[in-house]
């Protein structure tokens, strides 16, 4: 006898059914780990639903997965398919005609007897009747618009029937005791892409997306755009009938119009998206679709927290800064929805470096695309959404339930916290921030509702309402987080502005469009440090320059423009309290924040044009001269900033006394150890370096223990670090540059590490340990070439080229200092930088063969170093290459001379491994050539050399 198929009755004459599984046109893509979860979940509990969004493939994973346990049910795999049914009662009747309706007939009239006639007035009892010693699996498709007839049916035959097993499919759980809820989850990239391919090829024989390299694009695109749902991406394939994948891809902000192409056979509501999603809204009340609607404001995802003070109507005692009137019509449905943005690209802080952020300010929020989507009665008979509707009043304390609600009817999305520990912070707790559910819309979805959302004149009124509240939420989220993201509690901080940055960025766009200055210069102001810290500083750039244009002081937006109109006077009027002198330091803080922003990026051409110098001596001008708390704080301390502009290396050291002083008699803790921290930076690199920079150490170590900053205490460290380098306690030094490393991951402050991993490179070059330094750069340049990182890049050849001209090999090492000083020409290095690159020059040159020029080449560094500040340590290495050429050329007692300089310059600063074995080797052969006396006098004579007369003296015949 033949074996029926799945998906037919027996053969035989008589034979009993095996139910109505019908056999697919389709090939069934990817999910077989869902499989394998259902089959498993089928065989411990009697109820399985499986739940998702309309087109997500629930009746398909069902069917898929009833084929394959087929066997374990000898009395077969049976489908009702609930979909067409207009009204509840139904449901038993429609379920009996699918399982027993042939059956029925075998059964001959005795039991339509019993039950109270041949026409089967109840259609529950007689199926309770039919399966009662059956072992049957029930598939109930499509559940939702009839939920709590299937939910009572289920639980009816599961008490009565012990051999049924039921597998349901609904966009919300029956809510029948001992049901197990099986979501449907959108389809992962790889069998997204694939489902693409497959029906692509159906759709237009030959397709193949590997045929030119901007198709797989496209398809991955259009594959995540459309959530991965499988319903949505079998319509898309469908269009390229008509349509390339990158036409299609370039349309999907229109995905509703453009995806109408389903099978005819099947049901209307699955033949467009549009119908698709139409369907879910219309089985909502309408208190649900205030609250859906009302949350289509969000970007990306919210918080339970967020939800009430957004989705709930605003107390009467709501704060009034933020009004309605502004958002009315202008806001659209939303922001326009960047799916990337949600994924994360930036939270390593890799892509912000470089072309500007997926967040950042964009032309117009996007507006309803369609007009009002038609709306048809629900199965319990209630009105569409569209015309007039009743007020409806939702209070906070409802707004849990009702977000419940609609995540069990699968029009939201729950996002569960991952079980990972968090950063230690330094007493080893741990410093995660806690854990929370959140809350999101598929695209799709958010698409929808957005429409749905302006759709009539009181949506458009709710929803202005709900932008309103939504950019007040945030704004205040932000003023709280901006302190603490300077403090001990930083990390949970950080991670709670990172997790929001999506609606930060949707309520300052809308705050933009709708003219609100002051909301938009507080939202700048209290996100600044963050884009700093965090490598955001593109996009926090590009906010500031629309900032400033919404004033209507700038016609331009290009860097010169922005920094050259700084007005030349301060207003008179107190900040603060003058509404005229309290804008002007407002938009002096945002150009300062843009100055500062941009100074790491900016090279020796841009800084040195009119534009640059007239903005740097206007910030220097107004903060210097008009102390007080404004420049006391973020950004204002940061003024001193605007003298390497204007002077160099030099004219910072002065301005920051002058802010250090002002900032212990205006500012916090965190501001004065900020400023005292800059200048130790600077003071170890000047003149008395290490001895002056220890001066004010143990106040600043104070500081930064009590601020509990990660970043100060990861630049605390890296000072910590220098100035044991220069002590020669290399060991010290290791490891006050691997605590500094370490901080800066924990925040986050990508752009730090690679000059941190180039210290510890530095520190072992010190120490003789060639291989470990390579090891240590080959790191910082991955870092670097990451995060954008020129200056840094430029150090680490120079560090490559020392190496290879310890290791003997000048051709190298020339090839690498050609590199060092062309990435140096494109960067704003420091001077000394400058002052290094030049000695090595001197070096190589000499290696060379062209001993005058390198003598020349070295005079002309020292003197360099001499005019630009550089500490005497540095100095002092610049005349121990300068006796190096000497003792090559014969000169073997200016050889000394020089040596004895060195030493008079490094003072109690010894010399670490490296230099020491270089000038060993010099004072050996200045001793070969005059004697061991004769050449140790010359050393003692040059002890008291200044700079001025070592360079007269290299610069005699």
């Amino acid at each position: 006898r033949r074996t029926a198929g799945p998906g037919r009755a027996g053969a035989g004459a008589g034979s009993r059914p095996r139910g109505n599984l019908r056999p697919r046109l389709t090939s069934f893509v990817g999910r077989q780990t869902e499989i394998g979860d259902l089959r498993r979940d089928l065989g411990g509990a009697r109820l399985v639903t499986l739940t998702g969004p309309g087109g997500s493939g629930k009746t398909r994973l069902s069917e898929e997965t009833a084929a394959t346990v087929a066997a374990a049910y000898p009395d077969g795999v049976w489908v009702a398919e609930l979909a067409k049914l207009d009204h509840a009662a139904a449901v038993p009747g429609a379920v009996l005609s699918a399982v027993g309706d042939r059956e029925s007939r075998l059964l001959a009239t005795g039991l339509e007897g019993r039950k109270g006639g041949a026409d089967g007035a109840d259609p529950t009892a007689r199926l309770v009747e039919l399966c009662a010693h059956r072992r049957l699996l029930l598939l109930l498709d499509n559940c939702e618009h009839v939920i709590d007839a299937a939910a009572r049916l289920a639980e009816t035959l599961l008490a009565h029937c012990p051999g049924v097993t039921v597998l349901a499919t609904s966009r919300e759980p029956l809510g029948v005791p001992g049901e197990t809820v099986r979501p449907v989850e959108p389809l992962r990239p790889v069998p997204a892409h694939q489902l693409f391919a497959e029906r692509a090829a159906a759709t237009l024989p030959g397709f193949d997306p590997a045929r030119d390299p901007e198709t797989p694009a496209a398809v991955a695109e259009i594959c995540r755009r459309l959530d991965g749902l499988p319903l949505a991406i079998e319509l898309a394939a469908a269009r390229l009938r008509m349509l390339t994948a990158r036409q299609i891809a370039d349309r999907l902000d229109d995905r509703f119009r453009l995806l109408t192409s389903g099978s005819r056979t099947l049901l209307p509501r699955q033949q467009t998206l549009r119908a698709v999603v139409d369907w879910s809204w219309e089985l909502l009340d309408e208190r649900e679709r205030t609250v859906l609607r009302r949350a289509s404001v969000f970007a990306g995802g919210w918080s339970l927290s967020a939800a009430e003070a957004v989705c709930a109507d605003a107390s009467p005692a709501a704060d009034p800064g933020v009004g309605t009137a502004a958002y009315e019509g202008a806001a659209g449905p939303g922001v326009a929805y960047d799916q990337a943005t949600q994924d994360g690209a930036a939270h390593d802080g890799g892509a912000h470096g470089g072309a500007p952020h997926a967040g950042a300010p964009r032309a117009g929020v996007r507006a309803s695309a369609h007009p009002t989507a038609s709306a048809h009665p629900n199965a319990s008979g209630d009105p569409g959404a569209s015309g007039a509707r009743p007020r409806t009043h939702i209070a906070p304390g409802e707004v849990l339930d009702l977000l419940g609600a609609l995540v069990d009817k699968s029009l939201l999305v729950v996002d569960h916290p991952t079980p990972d520990q968090g950063p230690e912070d330094p007493a080893g707790a741990s410093a995660a921030a806690p854990a929370e559910v959140r809350y999101r819309m598929l695209e799709t979805i958010h698409e929808y509702v957005g429409e749905r959302a302006t759709e009539d004149t009181a949506a458009r009124a709710d929803h202005a309402a709900a932008v309103a509240r939504h950019i007040a939420h945030f704004r205040d989220f932000i003023r709280t987080a901006e302190p603490r993201l300077r403090s001990a509690e930083q990390l949970p901080w950080l991670h709670r502005v990172e997790t929001e940055l999506d609606n930060i960025r949707a309520a300052l766009l809308r705050s933009l469009e709708a003219g609100d200055e002051r909301t938009v210069v507080e939202f700048v102001r209290s996100m600044s440090w963050f884009w700093w810290l965090r490598n955001y500083r593109d996009e926090g750039g590009a906010w500031i320059r629309e900032a400033l244009k919404l004033g209507g002081v700038l016609s331009a937006d290009d860097l010169e423009s922005v920094l050259g109109s700084i007005p030349e006077d301060v207003p008179p009027g107190q900040d603060g309290v003058d509404e005229a002198a309290t804008r002007y330091w407002d938009q002096m803080d945002l150009r300062l924040m843009l100055f500062f922003l941009n100074a790491d990026n900016a090279d020796g051409a841009t800084m040195a044009t009119p534009g640059f110098q007239t903005a740097a001596r206007r910030i220097r001008d107004a903060y210097r001269d008009h102390p007080g708390p404004r420049a006391a704080r973020f950004p204002g301390m940061l003024w001193p900033f605007s003298g390497f502009v204007l002077g160099g290396h030099n004219a910072v050291l002065p301005m920051t006394d002058i802010a250090v002083a002002n900032c212990r008699e205006y500012g916090d803790d965190w501001a004065l150890g900020v400023v005292m921290m800059f200048r130790v930076h600077l003071v170890i690199d000047s003149p008395g370096g290490v001895i002056h920079a220890e001066e004010g150490w143990a106040e600043l170590r104070e500081l930064s223990r009590r601020v509990g900053d990660r970043w100060m205490f990861a630049q605390v460290e890296t000072a910590a670090g220098e100035m044991a380098t220069n002590r020669g306690r290399l060991d010290e030094a290791r490891a006050a540059y691997r605590t500094a490393r370490r901080l800066a991951r924990e925040i986050g402050a990508h752009t730090e590490t690679p000059f941190i991993i180039t210290r510890l490179a530095d520190v072992e070059l010190h120490a003789g340990d060639l291989d470990s330094a390579e090891k240590l750069l080959d790191l910082s340049d991955e870092e670097a070439e990451r995060r954008g990182t020129r200056d840094v890049q430029s150090f680490n050849r120079l560090l490559r080229s020392l190496i290879e001209l310890r290791r003997g090999d000048p051709v190298r090492a020339r090839v690498l200092w050609e590199e060092a000083r062309r990435v140096g020409d494109q960067a704003t290095p420091p001077p000394q930088f400058r002052v290094v690159l030049n000695g090595l020059d001197a070096r190589l040159t000499a290696e060379e063969g062209d001993t005058p020029g390198a003598l020349r080449k070295i005079r002309e560094a020292l003197s360099q170093g001499g005019e630009v500040g550089c500490s005497e340590v540095l100095l002092a290495q610049q005349a121990e290459t300068a006796a190096h050429i000497l003792v090559g050329c014969g000169k073997e007692r200016l050889a000394a001379r020089l040596l004895g300089a060195a030493d008079g310059w490094r003072g109690e600063l010894p010399r670490t491994p490296l230099p020491r074995q270089e000038v060993e080797k010099v004072a050996e052969a200045t001793h070969r050539a005059l004697g061991r006396e004769a050449a140790r006098a010359l050393r003692a004579e040059g002890a008291g050399l200044s700079v001025e007369q070592v360079v007269d003296l290299l610069d005699a015949p």
